[in-house]
């Protein structure tokens, strides 16, 4: 994976950034979307052209699990990202013409 300092931007989308600080760990790729309509917009259009995409986890906070130890304070960055976050497809038998699909379809989406 490339190291991203910048935050590029396609049709308003962010990339994943990864610090210079990290290492990549390669189990998921994902867009930062500008708003949960966006988020929601594109992946009924990757639905569309037969590309399966997910949004990410929920926040910690808001899960069945953690909810009776949650105290309350607004974790506003945490909402934020969980809306916005889709997971583009990721696994070992991913082909480069599927991978060329699923990158003319997002651009498709964006209208480029």
């Amino acid at each position: 994976m490339e190291r991203v300092k910048d935050r590029r931007r396609e049709g308003g989308c962010r990339r994943e950034l990864l610090p210079d600080h990290c290492e990549q760990s390669y189990h998921m790729f994902y867009l930062l979307m500008p708003s949960l309509e966006q988020r929601q917009a594109l992946i009924k259009h990757l639905k569309r052209n037969s590309i399966l995409c997910v949004f990410h986890y929920l926040p910690l906070h808001l899960s069945d699990f953690y909810k009776d130890k949650y105290e309350g304070e607004e974790l506003t960055n945490a909402v934020n990202f969980s809306e916005r976050i889709v997971r583009l497809p990721m696994f070992f038998e991913l082909t480069q013409t599927q991978i060329l699909y699923i990158s003319q379809s997002i651009k498709e989406f964006f209208g480029a």
